[in-house]
Formats: C-alpha cells, sequence, structure tokens
C-alpha cells in the first residue's frame, strides 16, 4: 500500500524529466552482447518462479476469472510497463541502473528508500516461500529451521557476490522452469481423465520437463531452434511431449478396455 505508489511516482517522476532525451535512447544501438532470445528468456526467467506459484497467490480470489484477469494485467500489461519505464532515466543518462540515474536527477535518497523497501518485501516473500517449501518436503524439519538455514544460505551468496552470475542464472531459470508450468497446466486441462491415485513422480510429466530444459538448453547454444527464444522452445517441446505421452496412453487404456 506504501512502495506501490511510490514506486510509481519515482519511476513517472524519472521518465518525465528524461522524457527531453528520449529520441536519443531510441537512437541507441544495442551492444549485441545478448540476443533478442536470450534477452526474453532472461526476463521470463527474473519472474519464472513468481509465475508458476500464481495459483497460490490467487487461491483468496473468490472468481477464477478474476485471478485469470489479475495476473493477465499483472504481467501482460504493469509487468513491460515497469520494465520500459525504469529503462528510460538509465539510458538517457548512461548510467547502470534506475538509482544511479536518480542521483543525478537530485532524487537519490527516495529512490535509496523505495529500493531498500522493496529488497526488503521481497526478500521476505522469497524467504517465507522457499522456507515453507523446503519444510513441505523435509517433513523432519521445522518451518524456523528451514527458514534459518535459507538465510544462512543466502547470506553466504550474497557475501561470495552471487549477483555476478545473475543473468546465467535467470538464464536457467527461463529454461527450466517454463516446462514445469507447461506440465502443469496440461494436468490440470486433462484432470478429468487423468488418473487419480497420489503418486509422488510421474514418469511422463518428468520427460516433458527434461525433454523442454533440453530444447530450451540446445536453442540457447545455438544448436538448433524452433522459436529462436529458449523459453519458448522449452515451452513448446515439452507440450509436444506431453500430448504424444497423453495419446499413448488413451490407445493403451483403449486396447487394455477393448474385449479380446
Amino acid at each position: 500500500m506504501v512502495l506501490i505508489p511510490l514506486v510509481a511516482l519515482i519511476l513517472i517522476a524519472s521518465v518525465a524529466m528524461t522524457l527531453n532525451r528520449l529520441g536519443g535512447v531510441l537512437a541507441t544501438s544495442a551492444s549485441g552482447s545478448l540476443g533478442f532470445g536470450g534477452a526474453v528468456s532472461a526476463i521470463i526467467g527474473s519472474y519464472m518462479v513468481g509465475i508458476i506459484i500464481q495459483p497460490d497467490y490467487g487461491r483468496f480470489v473468490r472468481k477464477p476469472l478474476a485471478a485469470a484477469l489479475g495476473a493477465a494485467c499483472a504481467l501482460g500489461v504493469v509487468f513491460p510497463l515497469v520494465l520500459v519505464s525504469s529503462s528510460i532515466a538509465s539510458l538517457a543518462l548512461g548510467k547502470p541502473n534506475l538509482v544511479a540515474a536518480m542521483i543525478v536527477l537530485g532524487f537519490g535518497a527516495p529512490a535509496l528508500v523505495v529500493l531498500f523497501m522493496g529488497a526488503w518485501i521481497d526478500a521476505s516473500a522469497c524467504l517465507y516461500s522457499g522456507g515453507l517449501s523446503l519444510a513441505n518436503q523435509a517433513k523432519r524439519f521445522s518451518l524456523t529451521q528451514m527458514i534459518l538455514a535459507v538465510t544462512v544460505v543466502g547470506i553466504a551468496l550474497s557475501l561470495c557476490h552471487a549477483e555476478r552470475a545473475l543473468l546465467p542464472f535467470l538464464m536457467v531459470l527461463g529454461v527450466a522452469l517454463p516446462p514445469v508450468a507447461t506440465v502443469q497446466v496440461a494436468a490440470a486441462l486433462g484432470s478429468r481423465s487423468a488418473d487419480s491415485r497420489d503418486v509422488a513422480l510421474r514418469w511422463p510429466a518428468a520427460f516433458a520437463w527434461l525433454a523442454g530444459v533440453c530444447a530450451g538448453g540446445l536453442t540457447y547454444a545455438g544448436l538448433w531452434r524452433l522459436s529462436g527464444i529458449p523459453a519458448i522452445d522449452s515451452i513448446l517441446a515439452s507440450a509436444l511431449v506431453v500430448l504424444v505421452c497423453r495419446l499413448v496412453a488413451l490407445r493403451a487404456r483403449r486396447t487394455a478396455q477393448s474385449p479380446a
């Protein structure tokens, strides 16, 4: 309730104060260090975990349509606007990030406060979600123990300057996690005909995920391509494998039910 309006005001102010330099920003040539497909996958990877657990975020919404519209507006409209608007000032002033650009514009202290608040909220959410997920996987450890362990690991990664490998990490997320969402969607669409037994591991789903990861990795390495975007290729490959496995299972079921 406090952070979002502050972020919106700072972004609007940064764009307004550098709007006269927008022509120079648009005329700037790309460095070519990252291809279009890699850039898309990195952007997807930056919020891919949140996309996959979006049903958890929307579980208190009364109507499924409202949850879907909320996710579509947040990820399809607001997220791109935030990314674009936050890059205008830094590009216009030749600074590496928005905070450095706001310091030049005279808004350094408010930008640092907002950055601190955003990092605090985001880290708290990640700490809670990560600890809860691990606690559900390892039943012998309590949530408090898992949160303490995640905290120690996070501090160690910070001290080791793990942020220097952020872009490769986002690329890995952008390739490895979209197939998970693909398998989840396929399972939801086929829930009426799927086996209702509580199975710890479904091999067709695991194989579909692995196929998607391999396809996305090969696209990123330039060894093959479907769409040219690693994240999308991983989705297409996993969806294809899910479809083939579903057809094979359906045919096997019909064969088993047919009279001898």
